[in-house]
């Protein structure tokens, strides 16, 4: 496993919560006066505020969502943040907090399954050729999520590497704090170039995609989810339902794989 840094992560999380305990002025607990909170990668935000939703609607019981880069959340659950189901973008984060003895026992599974796009700003697209060097194909600067610790990026960079194309842009990447930002750089045109989810650059209308990487460049894309240990059986109920026909059919409108049956 890689090194990972050490991080001043207790404001950080406390700060994140205070953001998400409300929303659209609702009030933090559910009819059944129970509330769980959800950390969760943050290209999975669009997909999983539909699918708590309807799980607020069906169970009355409230979800606080916290969003941000997988190796960020991970961090803070380590620290003490108060989390009950922690859905990661890379297994390695999983693992490192199943090491740790943060989560519970035979609670993972996957929830749903992603691809990777090399994309370019909104007319700016160019011709790429897998049997041709990427570094000269786009003028500018690469975006992709920082490959020491943000999946998108660790992806991206297994991707490139498989390609032969990491070493001729590594001297222009620029490390995005995590997988939204990097589509950000491409869409501001900040950056000429950059590897993202293909979910992220389906909900920009600010990028165009030159071409997905193929399948068997990277390790497969997936989604692990997981309880964290102490938490109540309401959020094993919570991670289940992310697995249900609804949930996966939540997860296809918004370009996701499935889930492959729930399965670690």
């Amino acid at each position: 496993m890689r090194h990972i840094p050490g991080v001043a992560l207790l404001a950080a999380w406390g700060l994140a919560l205070s953001g998400c305990a409300e929303r659209d002025g609702a009030p933090e607990t559910g009819t059944a006066g129970e509330v769980l909170t959800l950390f969760a990668a943050v290209s999975l935000t669009d997909a999983l505020d539909e699918t708590c939703d309807a799980f607020e609607s069906e169970h009355g019981i409230r979800v606080l969502r916290n969003y941000a880069s997988s190796s960020i959340l991970a961090k803070q659950i380590d620290a003490g943040a108060p989390a009950n189901v922690f859905v990661s973008a890379h297994p390695e984060w999983m693992e490192w907090l199943a090491t740790r003895g943060r989560l519970a026992a035979e609670s993972e599974r996957v929830v749903a399954g992603n691809a990777l796009v090399l994309v370019a700003p909104k007319g700016r697209g160019f011709a790429a050729n897998l049997r041709a060097p990427l570094a000269g194909a786009f003028a500018g600067r690469f975006a992709l999520g920082d490959p020491d610790h943000v999946p998108a990026g660790m992806y991206a960079r297994a991707a490139l590497e498989h390609l032969g194309w990491w070493a001729g842009v590594e001297p222009r990447v620029v490390r995005a704090a995590d997988a939204r930002a990097a589509v950000a750089l491409v869409g501001r045109g900040e950056c000429g170039a950059g590897v993202v989810y293909a979910t992220d650059a389906e909900a920009s209308e600010r990028v165009e995609v030159v071409m997905e990487l193929p399948e068997t460049s990277h390790p497969p894309v997936r989604y692990p989810g997981a309880v964290v240990v102490s938490s109540p059986a309401s959020a094993h109920r919570l991670l289940a339902w992310m697995t249900e026909p609804p949930a996966q059919a939540v997860f296809r409108a918004h370009g996701f794989a499935a889930s492959e049956g729930g399965g670690p």
